[in-house]
């Protein structure tokens, strides 16, 4: 689920800094990237994948309705309703699952890319605030005395994985 956290972009003496207020547990999450290591930084949008939901439904309510058949159509009527009760409750979850992926809005995406593994990704709903901060980090890219400051309400969509140092790494820390 996304979640509205509130993230600031600043270049300041040629660092960008990406600085995010994170709910739980409380605090501040800072990333910090030297411009010189800068290498891409693009918007782009993110849609949620519409057609595959309707087709992953569509699909579920077909096994489903076999599996309601195979189990009601031997037994007693008594057995038969209890399925379908069951199923007319599953049916319904489905449903919600599938409006809650039709109606979800479209993100865009500032992705900031180093030279090296780190990257930065924010979300926001505002595509114009995105293009701004994308285009004065690459400003700052080409004059390295340029300095600004953004506070942008964001979504984090997923996962947060921490990945510190060595290989074989495996696993995520909940929050």
């Amino acid at each position: 689920m996304a979640k509205g956290v509130e993230t600031t972009v600043q270049v300041s003496r040629k660092i960008l800094w990406v600085t995010t207020r994170v709910p739980s547990p409380p605090g501040l999450e800072t990333m910090v990237f030297p411009l010189d290591n800068v290498a891409r930084v693009t918007v782009t949008p993110y849609r949620p994948d519409r057609m595959r939901a309707l087709l992953k439904f569509l699909v579920l309510l077909l096994l489903l309705r076999l599996l309601v058949t195979l189990l009601a159509g031997g037994a007693g009527e008594a057995v038969a309703n209890a399925v379908e009760g069951v199923a007319a409750v599953v049916t319904l979850g489905l449903t919600v699952q599938l409006l809650i992926v039709l109606t979800r809005r479209s993100y865009f995406v500032l992705l900031v890319e180093t030279t090296g593994p780190p990257f930065a990704r924010l979300y926001s709903r505002d595509e114009q605030l995105m293009q701004r901060v994308g285009a004065a980090i690459v400003a700052a890219l080409d004059n390295p005395q340029v300095a600004f400051h953004y506070r942008i309400e964001h979504f984090q969509i997923g996962d947060t994985i921490k990945l510190i140092g060595g290989s074989g790494n495996t696993g995520k820390v909940n929050q």
